[in-house]
């Protein structure tokens, strides 16, 4: 009961407030020289608008994009999906702290949508005096995502913030963590 009430009584930052983060984060995309423990990696841009349904729950959705330009191929990633961040601080402290700091749990459920182009001179790189491949592939297909991790952002300017997250799951290629870092804007 005191738990609850301590989350209420405090000065609000987030229930019925909105939130975007612009972020990026790189991703792996595809195996380097047939080692299958080396990836290249990719930076994936996103978008995220959150809203605050309680002073310490929000929810959101969040897109964003990728392309992978290299010699032989083409690889474009769209991602989009919902989160829900759970706040801790409302639960530990109360008062002007919230104005400045913030820790959440944070998890997401989405989707990527891949298009990957592979064949002659992609990316005008040509294919570097080798024999041109025999066929030119094209691939559209939905790859599921979901993680769970933590965040943590600062404002230094009340409203403008930075914040970073590290979540583990199941991202595009294999990748089962994720590391986020951007701008934060709540309103």
């Amino acid at each position: 009961m005191f738990l609850s009430y301590s989350c209420f009584s405090q000065e609000n930052y987030i229930n019925k407030k909105w939130k975007i983060k612009a972020a990026s984060s790189s991703n792996k995309t595809a195996v380097i020289a047939g080692n299958s423990n080396e990836y290249k990696k990719a930076d994936n841009y996103q978008l995220e608008l959150s809203y605050g349904l309680q002073n310490y729950l929000e929810l959101g959705f969040y897109g964003g994009y990728s392309l992978n330009t290299g010699v032989l191929s083409n690889l474009t990633n769209i991602t989009y999906g919902f989160n829900i961040n759970l706040h801790i601080l409302p639960f530990i402290t109360k008062g002007k702290i919230l104005k400045f700091v913030d820790t959440y749990v944070t998890a997401n459920w989405g989707s990527h949508f891949y298009k990957i182009d592979i064949g002659d001179n992609i990316g005008g790189y040509g294919n570097l005096g080798k024999e041109k491949p025999p066929i030119r592939i094209k691939r559209e297909s939905y790859i599921a995502e979901h993680g769970l991790g933590l965040g943590a952002a600062i404002y230094p300017l009340e409203k403008l913030g930075i914040f970073t997250e590290f979540v583990f799951g199941t991202y595009f290629y294999q990748d089962n963590k994720r590391f986020r870092t951007g701008l934060i804007y709540r309103f």
